[in-house]
Formats: structure tokens, sequence, C-alpha cells
């Protein structure tokens, strides 16, 4: 109850403001990454120094529970960290990104662990079980 409290003050002011939609969606009292975020979490190594189709993805671990998850932050939009779970990536934690209009510049977007809000790496850190996985070690 707590977690979707937090994640609506977060995610409210970021959907009320946004132009066009995000690629979410809300199931079971879940939100989901859908459409590019899916395909980013799915596809796109860790770490990349640069956003691949207006998405960055920062690192991946495991949690204590054993699910993958992985923090991303989108170029003109929020930053975020999603989990699998039973076969979907639902979003943990989404807030604004700081380095978005720096993104909308034509500045290159680069993406390392250190730039995402404080609060995306505090969630990091109570669900991270070990060191950050590579590209290996990543399968769902």
């Amino acid at each position: 109850m707590a977690a979707a409290l937090v994640l609506g003050v977060l995610l409210g002011p970021i959907v009320l403001r946004q132009s066009q939609s995000l690629p979410l969606m809300s199931a079971n009292g879940r939100v989901i990454a859908i459409k590019e975020i899916e395909t980013a979490l799915m596809r796109q190594p860790s770490g990349a120094e640069h956003a691949t189709d207006g998405l960055a993805i920062g690192m991946s671990f495991r949690t204590r529970n054993g699910l993958l998850c992985r923090t991303f932050a989108m170029t003109l939009g929020p930053a975020g960290l999603a989990c699998r779970e039973w076969g979907e990536w639902v979003i943990e934690v989404l807030a604004r990104n700081p380095r978005a209009r720096k993104g909308a510049t034509g500045e290159p977007y680069l993406q390392g662990g250190t730039h995402f809000p404080d609060v995306i790496r505090m969630a990091v850190e109570q669900r991270m079980d070990g060191a950050p996985l590579t590209a290996a070690r990543r399968r769902p």
C-alpha cells in the first residue's frame, strides 16, 4: 500500500506534464513496462553510454528473492527501476530524471549508475543481493 502511494506521488506529476503517454500500463495494482521500455529492459545491455531508442539501461542485478531487476532512464522522460516478475517488467520505482532535459538539447546522453536520482539508487541498494550482473549472468 505504501509503495503504491509513493509510486503515485512520484508518477503523478510526470504523467500530468508529459505531452505523450508513457509506455506503462496498470494491471492488478502494479505498473507494468510496455512497448519501448519493455523492449529495452529485455534486450539492451547494461551500462550503455548513449541512450538507444530514447532509453538507456543503467545496471542489472538480482534481488535477495532472485528477481532480475534493471535501472533505466528515458531521454525525454523519467528514470526508474523495474524487476521481472511472472513474465512482466514491474516498475518498482519511477522518478523525475534530472538529465532528461540535457538529452533534449542535442548533448550526448550519458548514462551511468551515478546519474540516477537518489530514490532509485537507494531502492537498488535496498534490493540488490551481491554485485551488479554482467550480460552473461543477466538472463531472466
